[in-house]
């Protein structure tokens, strides 16, 4: 039964899809700042663009097959904005790369941006920005940009020229001729190059691989500041997140809720450049919002108040024209009031303990229905947390592990879910004698007392892990720490005491909890891994150590920083054509399909440690194999395998 209702589920979550195999083109009017759709040549949309176009139309386009983005050189925001193609929404922006960006174009998952005060192309994450490469052809390059199926092409106003570049490195391959009197906008489509003529307002048809004439396309384009075109290729890589960070019981009984939304990509990713998009919020049930319906987003997110009754339940909704709306249930009883925080140690090895939080309501009851984030972290002492940093709770409680990395005294282990939190101790047994000689009004114990010092170390940043043969060269940024001393008491005097004693590299197989691999002095920071050619995942963290601390700079699973800290050995990351990883894929099919669903619900419920546990199907790496993972695999039905990274 439960492996029905998730394919229920999984229909109704699911995007809609766009027609696939129609052609589409976008041309932008610098007269009227409108922006239009043409699929198969035939006009469906025309919009304003998101800033206004100056007469001139020195701007840019490209089509990703699901959005378009759009520059223009003269903006004084100085950003491409990623567009619903349908209607304008401002789904994400990134900042220009420089000045003068006069053309884009979209190719395998990169996008390009042309600076035509540089004579410039820059090579863009399409999602954060980040700038991926530079090419400089060495030619003078203004008017318009295009890529597709492994070209690029560009063009220069005066004299009218076109130019296919190889697109890695810049290299002019060939140069073109064109009738066009002033090229201010390209596209690459089926073959064919679009050259859009500001000067005739008209949109010129041609071969790239023959001298064969160029054709004029019937179209009402008006002044072309930009042109772009592709094929519609599927549902957006886009949702909706919303997460409740805070409730709080006020005193006439009323519960406020903060949530935060935001947009995420397909990896998860938050688009944190964003700074435009417009979400509107909706509550659905009893209680009312207290911040605006409509707001921008800043720095990716956006924050929401609002006010329910006490012992009510309801659904706030934020909408995105284009994208499926994100829903968060949310209900008016301080879910959480209070947690305890359970340490345990670990058969068969004692130094791995298990950390327990277990969630309780304001009326005493355990929190069942509360599938809150537990974060996990160890506040101070000498452990290391070696399980998941942050755990849904499921039936009430969420479980991790932390090991006592050889220090004496206590370790404290902090678990928070939005704004309650709660420490653990743990003891660990000193090395004193069971038993004590008396003494009067003296008070003996078996266990040392815990330590007086609670300041963490900085910790070491840049953790990078790059794959060599048979070895793993770890390495990272010394803590901030490094050269810091701590002055203590001696005598009459004070001696200095050096902050830090040196680093911890821990490992990570497979998913499984992290063990120490080695230890390296101060101002050291690199450590080779021996690891073998057997196939897996492996991941590193390392630590700062002090005398009675340690200091572990947590990372977010599936971030940039936990790519640069993993390899991979014996197979590779499947990526789909556009070089995008695809996660759910669980035989070797190729096509993530309902095979691969069927092998998630059998592995659906099974936790960290537990049995029947396969980290493969663990996609947002929390330890459980839940519903987060099931939202991710849902997000990346129906994607094809193209490679191999």
């Amino acid at each position: 039964m439960r492996g029905w209702l998730l394919i229920a589920a999984l229909w109704l979550l699911a995007p809609p899809l766009r027609a696939g195999g129609q052609e589409v083109l976008l041309s932008l009017d610098a007269r009227t700042s409108r922006l239009s759709l043409f699929e198969d040549h035939a006009l469906r949309t025309s919009y304003l663009t998101p800033a206004l176009v100056r007469p001139e139309g020195a701007c840019g386009l490209a089509f990703t097959g699901y959005s378009a983005f759009f520059i223009d050189a003269t903006d004084t925001d100085q950003l491409i904005y990623e567009l619903n193609p349908l209607d304008g929404t401002v789904w994400n922006t990134l900042p220009a790369p420089a000045r003068g960006i006069d053309g884009l174009a979209y190719d395998q998952g990169v996008l390009f941006a042309q600076s035509f005060a540089e004579d410039r192309i820059y090579r863009l994450d399409p999602v954060t920005g980040e700038v991926l490469g530079i090419l400089e052809p060495g030619v003078d390059l203004v008017g318009g940009l295009a890529a597709g199926e492994g070209r690029l092409f560009s063009c220069r106003l005066r004299p009218p020229a076109l130019f296919e570049l190889e697109p890695r490195t810049g290299q002019v391959l060939k140069e073109l001729p064109t009738t066009a009197q002033l090229p201010s906008g390209l596209a690459y489509l089926a073959g064919l190059l679009y050259i859009g003529d500001f000067q005739q307002s008209r949109i010129l048809v041609t071969n790239p691989d023959s001298t064969g004439q160029e054709q004029v396309l019937s179209l009402n384009v008006g002044k072309v500041a930009a042109l772009d075109g592709g094929v519609w290729s599927g549902p957006v890589p886009y949702h909706l997140s919303l997460e409740q960070v805070e409730d709080q019981l006020q005193d006439d009984g009323a519960v406020e809720f903060r949530v935060q939304a935001s947009l995420v990509d397909a990896k998860g990713r938050r688009l944190s450049a964003n700074q435009r998009s417009e979400l509107a919020f909706t509550l659905q049930g009893p209680g009312e919002l207290i911040s605006a319906p409509l707001q921008q987003v800043a720095d990716g997110v956006v924050e929401v108040r609002l006010r329910m009754p006490a012992g009510a339940d309801a659904r706030l909704a934020a909408s995105l024209s284009g994208l499926q709306d994100g829903v968060l249930p949310l209900w008016a009883v301080p879910r959480i009031a209070r947690i305890e925080v359970e340490i345990t140690p670990s058969a068969p090895d004692s130094s791995v303990l298990q950390v327990y939080a277990r969630l309780w309501d304001a009326l005493g009851n355990p929190a069942t229905q509360d599938s809150g984030t537990v974060h996990f972290s160890v506040a101070w002492g000498s452990g290391a947390l070696v399980g998941p940093a942050a755990v849904l709770a499921q039936d009430s409680q969420a479980r991790t592990w932390v090991r006592a990395m050889g220090g004496r005294g206590q370790l404290a282990v902090e678990a928070r879910v939005r704004a309650v939190r709660q420490r653990g101790v743990w003891s660990t047994p000193s090395s004193l004698p069971a038993q004590l000689p008396l003494a009067r009004g003296l008070v003996t114990t078996v266990e040392r007392l815990g330590s007086t010092d609670q300041r963490l170390p900085a910790p070491p940043t840049q953790v990078r892990a790059a794959l060599a043969g048979e070895r793993v060269q770890v390495s990272w940024a010394l803590s901030a720490d490094e050269d810091r001393v701590r002055w203590v008491p001696y005598g009459d005097g004070l001696i200095g005491q050096s902050l830090l004693r040196g680093y911890w590299i821990l490992r990570s197989d497979k998913g499984g909890l992290y063990a120490p691999l080695g230890r390296v002095g101060t101002g050291i920071g690199l450590f080779t891994d021996s690891l073998g050619t057997t196939p897996g995942i492996y991941r590193y963290k390392v630590l700062s150590e002090a005398p009675e601390n340690l200091g572990d700079g947590l990372i977010q699973p599936g971030s940039a920083e936990d790519q640069l800290r993993t390899v991979v050995v014996g197979w590779g990351v499947p990526v789909d054509a556009g070089g995008q990883e695809v996660l759910g894929l669980f035989n070797d099919d190729l096509v993530v399909n309902f095979d691969d669903f069927f092998l998630l619900a059998d592995h659906f419920g099974t936790r960290l440690q537990g049995a029947g546990f396969d980290t493969r199907f663990d996609l947002d790496q929390d330890g459980i194999v839940g519903f987060g993972d099931f939202f991710l695999f849902a997000d990346h039905f129906g994607q094809v395998v193209a490679s191999y990274h």
